[in-house]
């Protein structure tokens, strides 16, 4: 959507496009998540915290990707015309 408009208007840099507090979210969920992970399969911590990370690590992967689709969504070109629910050059 934006190829064609470099070095002749403003586009948006790849930062301006994500939510920065999804990514963050998504970003904690995960690193607490694989830290849980290992150190349970490390024996460091109970083996119940296996699925406590599992769980974490999975939801950070779940935000990760709705922050994905949420990009897509906003300015990409993936949904017919009829479907949009706001015009193509709406800011």
């Amino acid at each position: 959507r934006y190829s064609d408009r470099l070095g002749f208007e403003q586009v948006p840099m790849i930062d301006d496009l994500y939510s920065d507090r999804l990514a963050a979210a998504d970003g904690a969920l995960v690193a607490f998540g694989t830290v849980t992970l290992l150190l349970a399969r490390a024996g460091v911590l109970p083996d119940d915290a296996v699925v406590a990370g599992g769980v974490l690590l999975a939801a950070g992967l779940v935000v990760f990707t709705a922050n994905l689709v949420g990009v897509v969504y906003r300015h990409g070109r993936v949904l017919p015309e009829r479907l949009r629910s706001h015009p193509e050059n709406a800011d």
